[in-house]
């Protein structure tokens, strides 16, 4: 009898220890993260996960494009105003001015003097013609290309024609 103990001993001792092993085996196979036990698949990454960031890359991507299109056109439209606003300026006008009229011109405002009397009430112009600065008091020679060298006031001494190009005012 004690042979048969032994024996059933031996046989569960070797059960056990082939269970043990079983498991043993089994827990090497399946570590998370294992090339056997992945714990994303490639497949899930190729076809699921790759997509969903695209997609969110896209989302972001349209967002940034649509602000940077809004500020862009908003950049061009004020450009294209000052651009019309320049070549409104640009280009040469005909003012006739009445005796007492005074002509306020902005820096860099050019102005040709074609008939009348016109002076210099303060600032001062620069007579490109004959190379000359003319202060307040002086007059302007008919004829003449002037150039306002800083904010200028005219003042027409009897009715004049001028041709201004640039920023000014009359009155």
């Amino acid at each position: 009898m004690k042979k048969k103990y032994r024996i059933l001993l031996i046989i569960l001792l070797a059960a056990a220890i082939l269970t043990a092993g079983v498991f043993a085996v089994g827990d090497a196979l399946s570590v998370p993260g294992s090339e056997e036990d992945p714990l994303i698949t490639l497949s899930y990454l190729n076809e699921v996960f790759a997509e969903y960031v695209t997609e969110l890359f896209r989302k972001d991507l349209d967002s940034h494009t649509e602000a940077l299109q809004t500020a862009l056109e908003e950049r061009v439209t004020a450009l294209e105003e000052s651009s019309r606003e320049a070549r409104n300026t640009a280009d040469w006008q005909e003012v006739t001015a009445e005796k007492g009229t005074v002509l306020t011109l902005s820096l860099g405002t050019e102005v040709i003097l074609r008939s009348g009397s016109v002076s210099v009430q303060s600032g001062t112009i620069s007579d490109t013609t004959d190379a000359l600065e003319q202060k307040a008091g002086a007059e302007l020679e008919k004829n003449h290309l002037c150039l306002a060298s800083a904010e200028t006031k005219l003042n027409a001494a009897e009715a004049s024609a001028l041709l201004i190009r640039g920023g000014h005012q009359i009155g």
